[in-house]
């Protein structure tokens, strides 16, 4: 009887130890499968939202440089995607006098894509983002960020390149392009694969970008505040205070404002609305505890 005993709490133990691993399994692959279903939607989304001529840079670039994003692309993206269209595409470009003419009638590869033409090789009139790109994919892949997370991004760069082909971008512009393709949301839902590697991140757009550097610092700047508190909007200061570097208490703070003892247990998105709501104080907790500069 005691060895029966024995064995049949063995034979619980056993089973119960076997259905918490197996269900800790099921429970992580569920929220990796969730996770990626949301970033191919961002991703969608964000391929969706650029314009024409960000959308031709940023297909352009993957057909000739990374093989990796256009299978992304092809896969979850533009399942229609045929490269024969970029080259009709081109055509019209051509046919629309929208590239200049040059004295080769034969044929002629236009970033990648091979084309026979009856009139002069014609090359497109603005300046080529190509560059840009490389030098951007190259320090995001360095980074080893997930692959749809770097899509996202690179997808952006094709915006910025896009919009930037009359010249260096003001700051506003720079955050204008990057919310209006839905950046914020994206970068606020990868906010833990992301967070770590901010700085490489800007430094990446600011080395591909060199033109408008100091834009894009100013404007990424303000691009982690929004990002911030959309990813921590509900929680409270005691724990932002958490991953934040002490000196943050010393900062100076204007007549009137609250202790941090005081406002621990308020959320960020409660700073936000007392901040918005004039109240003492406030709107300088809120940008100290959305500034980057005393993350630890």
């Amino acid at each position: 009887m005691k060895k029966f005993l024995t064995k049949s709490i063995s034979f619980v133990l056993c089973f119960a130890i076997t259905f918490t691993t197996l269900t800790q399994t099921v429970s992580a692959a569920t929220k990796q499968s969730n996770k990626e279903k949301q970033a191919i939607k961002a991703a969608q989304e964000v391929f969706n939202s650029l314009s024409p001529e960000a959308k031709e840079k940023f297909v352009t670039f993957i057909e000739n440089e990374d093989y990796e994003l256009l299978e992304i692309h092809k896969k979850y993206v533009d399942p229609d995607y045929d490269k024969m269209k970029v080259k009709e595409d081109i055509k019209n470009k051509i046919h629309n006098n929208q590239l200049l003419n040059t004295e080769d009638n034969n044929i002629t590869v236009i970033k990648g894509v091979e084309i026979t033409i009856d009139k002069p090789m014609i090359m497109m009139a603005a300046a080529s983002p190509a560059d840009a790109l490389d030098v951007l994919n190259t320090r995001l892949i360095a980074l080893n960020l997930p692959t749809l997370v770097r899509y996202t991004f690179m997808a952006m760069g094709g915006g910025l390149a896009a919009a930037g082909l009359d010249g260096p971008l003001p700051i506003g512009d720079i955050i204008a392009a990057i919310v209006a393709v839905g950046g914020i949301a994206i970068i606020a839902y990868y906010w833990d694969d992301i967070a770590p590697k901010w700085d490489g991140i800007v430094s990446a757009f600011k080395e591909a970008f060199s033109v408008m550097a100091s834009s894009i610092v100013s404007a990424f700047e303000e691009i982690y505040g929004q990002v911030f508190f959309a990813a921590n909007k509900n929680k409270t200061v005691s724990e932002i205070l958490k991953n934040k570097k002490g000196s943050i208490r010393n900062a100076p703070l204007p007549p009137g404002s609250p202790s941090w003892d005081s406002i621990l247990t308020l959320t960020l998105a409660e700073i936000q609305r007392r901040a918005q709501s004039g109240d003492p104080g406030f709107k300088t907790i809120y940008k100290l505890l959305t500034d980057s500069r005393f993350n630890r």
